[in-house]
């Protein structure tokens, strides 16, 4: 897949961030260490946990990808989404 970014904003301590993602179709392994929230602007995925959950999301739908989360990433029509991306340190968590 062709995959561009745009992060429109990013916090002092580059922990949160900001922006809008694009995709074509295509499929790839992701595993979270920031927390994401998504509002797709267009398009299908689908996301599937490694235990076998798969959830797909259209426009105009809003979810949250936790840290932690293991799976595929899964573009089925071409995506457009905001997102907003936390990431504590390490610090953070202990």
């Amino acid at each position: 897949p062709v995959v561009t970014m745009a992060n429109r904003h990013a916090d002092s301590a580059n922990h949160f961030f900001v922006g809008v993602w694009c995709s074509t179709r295509g499929k790839w392994r992701i595993q979270y260490t920031e927390h994401e929230f998504c509002h797709m602007l267009s398009g299908r995925v689908r996301i599937v946990s490694d235990n076998g959950t798969a959830t797909e999301f259209v426009a105009g739908q809003s979810f949250v990808v936790p840290a932690g989360f293991a799976g595929t990433w899964e573009v089925i029509e071409a995506a457009t989404k905001l997102y907003a991306v936390f990431e504590a340190s390490t610090s953070d968590s202990a």
